[in-house]
């Protein structure tokens, strides 16, 4: 987790710059937490048809108490956080970059009534339909309804990912009707798939860029990629540092063995906690010689942001329909793309 002071060099980082309002209105757009509609009404002193609402909202709603929609109360989110209040953020960007993962509250209600709001699995399952792909479903597969064919892929059977994961031997798993690799879908024709669900993929991906090249050839065009993501922040690579996009592009235009190497290192000394020199090393070649799937890379919701329009301006036109969307007290976040 970030401190305060962490977190304002950040925010100030962006609001120095030129285009600050179009980045904080994209974060915001995107979030799912402004509602034009519900904005309109409070703000009936105001013309919204002559400005942008959400750039209203930045330069004058949040300093006037209006809220953005009935899912954030901007006077209750500052005055139970005194730390953004004093720190002149905007509330709505802070609770999107680092109160959700911090489960700080949006407004005044039960946590059984967060839990109904943040549903964000079933709400995107909804936005889902026809022919689907799920990579590695393991033991929580996708929310499913009457409208979706789900086949499933993933590199073991049942039987082999328990033999290959014993820290998986007490979980329902679901048994693959595809056996393939994630990375390549080697065998699966183009435009294959109405959509593709990837629920903490991404992060075991060698080469994260290439993996999503694969991914938006199987889908068929305005075919839709669900992604949900571990934030690192609050899962066991806290420790570990994010993974910068020259970092994925160098994966993608030269992969080589050895950076996937210090990935494992980095694993075993941060999240293995193999803290003297040669057990990490000795811990690093035992999961390379099993070809263990760790974490090869580790995100925070702007990191995967920078990494798909960089995939869509470089590789394939993609884009971001909604997201990063994420609940209080959760691990993980949610992005919905559709494939041009």
């Amino acid at each position: 987790m970030l401190f305060l002071t962490d977190k304002v060099d950040e925010y100030e980082a962006v609001a120095g710059r030129q285009d600050s309002n179009d980045e904080f209105r994209r974060v915001i757009t995107m979030s799912g937490l402004f509602d034009s509609r519900f904005y309109s009404t409070q703000c009936p002193d105001v013309d919204l048809t002559k400005t942008d609402p959400v750039l209203h909202y930045l330069e004058h709603g949040a300093l006037e108490g209006r809220n953005p929609s009935s899912l954030f109360d901007t006077a209750y989110y500052l005055e139970h956080n005194a730390d953004v209040n004093e720190s002149g953020m905007n509330p709505l960007i802070h609770y999107i970059m680092y109160g959700m993962t911090e489960g700080r509250s949006p407004f005044r209600c039960t946590s059984a009534e967060l839990v109904k709001v943040r549903d964000w699995r079933r709400h995107f399952s909804k936005k889902l339909a026809g022919k689907g792909l799920e990579i590695g479903a393991l033991h929580r597969p996708m929310v499913r309804h009457d409208g979706m064919d789900i086949d499933y892929i993933d590199r073991y059977t049942v039987a082999g990912l328990r033999e290959h994961y014993p820290e998986l031997n007490d979980l329902p798993l679901v048994e693959a009707d595809i056996l393939g690799d994630a990375a390549t879908l080697e065998g699966i024709d183009e435009n294959t798939y109405d959509f593709l669900i990837s629920a903490h993929v991404i992060e075991h991906m060698r080469n994260p860029i290439q993996a999503f090249e694969q991914w938006c050839r199987v889908v068929r065009p305005h075919g839709k990629i669900y992604l949900v993501v571990p934030d690192k922040r609050v899962t066991f690579d806290k420790h570990r540092a994010r993974t910068t996009l020259p970092h994925m592009v160098l994966d993608y235009r030269d992969p080589c063995a050895k950076r996937d190497y210090e990935h494992y290192l980095d694993f075993a000394y941060h999240v293995s906690h193999k803290k003297d020199a040669e057990e990490a090393l000795s811990h690093a070649d035992h999961m390379v010689a099993i070809d263990y799937s760790i974490h090869f890379h580790v995100f925070i919701p702007c990191d995967v942001i920078e990494l798909l329009r960089w995939i869509s301006t470089n590789i394939h036109r993609i884009e971001i329909l909604e997201g990063p969307c994420t609940a209080p007290r959760s691990d993980e976040f949610h992005f919905l793309v559709e494939v041009k």
